[in-house]
């Protein structure tokens, strides 16, 4: 029995040793993969470091060679007739001189790329697009497709949170957040206007100076925003009443009058005021007249241009086309003019008795 328990102790302590140097030849043969992997790590690192320090100089070597170009051009005199007034040829790549003279060959297209390789974009310019005002980060950030081609499906579920994360990492503080709603506002508003982009940028430019001013803390973003879109319409000479823009952005007129006055005040806007002659073409087009009464109502507003009628623009020119329409025998009531002119029609019967006084 002892001789029997020693050999089975025996045979469990070799088993032992057995695992013990498995084990070990395990973990070296793991040590060597682990090493072997950060070698290949540091090497791809320095492969791409290599890459990237190659293309720099490249773009050195570019921006050199492209210096060197203009300041060659610019010592280069025509051999023939002296003259220093060239023309490039890029079929060509030829300088060519107003005598008809070849000056220099292979020269650097500075030009657009004219290889596109993105059928989804039809700008072939070496440079992106340029930062948007009326974005809250400039439209500078970038965006994941919310196409899901050529992704597995197990994979989905993690692109819908990517996407989900970036949208909500474009947004940094309160301002920023503050910018997004309120410019989303602005598009909405300046779509109902039929604005055009020059014009939603500018108001987004007056907005952001009020808002680095301190000047709509307390007040509403939407009164804002109205006031700046009058105030960008009435810089670009485009015609805009109060009561447009109110009934879009369900703003009262009076409020959008006082935030443009104290816009106007604070960022020291300057701009000429606006005639009642711009007013007509639109006004006049609205209640489908034809251009006879277009023509008669500016020729009326020019008559007594000089002759001290007071009173808003708009008015004035509502007056003015009811007067035309009187001489021309266009059938029109006060009332129409009024529904499609957001004027009272008791307004527009003062302005048109004033108006015909002084004519007469």
């Amino acid at each position: 029995m002892i001789e029997a328990k020693e050999n089975i102790t025996y045979k469990a302590a070799k088993q032992l040793k057995s695992l013990k140097a498995e084990n070990a030849i395990e973990k070296s043969l793991n040590n060597e993969v682990l090493h072997q992997n950060s070698m290949n790590i540091e090497t791809i690192q320095f492969k791409s470091l290599n890459n990237i320090e190659a293309i720099h100089q490249t773009s050195l070597n570019r921006r050199k060679n492209t210096k060197n170009q203009q300041k060659a051009e610019k010592k280069l005199v025509c051999p023939e007739c002296g003259s220093t007034n060239f023309t490039k040829d890029f079929n060509t790549y030829e300088l060519l001189c107003e005598c008809g003279c070849v000056v220099d060959e292979d020269i650097i297209d500075l030009g657009p790329e004219w290889n596109n390789y993105e059928n989804s974009q039809k700008d072939n310019s070496r440079v992106g697009k340029p930062k948007l005002i009326g974005i809250h980060d400039g439209g500078l950030s970038t965006d994941i497709s919310k196409s899901n081609k050529g992704i597995s499906a197990g994979n989905i579920a993690q692109i819908k949170r990517m996407r989900k994360w970036q949208k909500r990492s474009r947004i940094h503080g309160n301002k920023e957040r503050h910018l997004a709603t309120a410019f989303s506002r602005l598009a909405l508003i300046g779509s109902q206007l039929d604005l055009t982009h020059s014009l939603r940028e500018s108001s987004a430019k007056y907005y952001r100076q009020a808002l680095d001013l301190g000047l709509i803390h307390g007040r509403s973003i939407d009164a804002i925003l109205a006031s700046c879109i009058y105030i960008s319409c009435k810089s670009a000479n485009l015609s805009r009443t109060y009561d447009e823009i109110s009934k879009v952005s369900n703003v009262k007129s009076k409020t959008i009058a006082r935030y443009e006055k104290l816009l106007v005040r604070e960022l020291n806007i300057k701009f000429k005021p606006t005639s009642p002659g711009e007013y007509v073409p639109r006004f006049v087009s609205n209640l489908s007249l034809s251009k006879d009464v277009e023509a008669k109502s500016l020729e009326i507003l020019d008559e007594i241009k000089n002759k001290g009628v007071s009173g808003k623009p708009s008015a004035l020119a509502a007056g003015s086309i009811y007067l035309a329409c009187k001489i021309l025998s266009v059938k029109i009531s006060q009332e129409t003019i009024a529904k499609t002119t957001g004027i009272s029609p008791v307004t527009i019967r003062k302005r048109y008795k004033l108006i015909n006084e002084v004519i007469n």
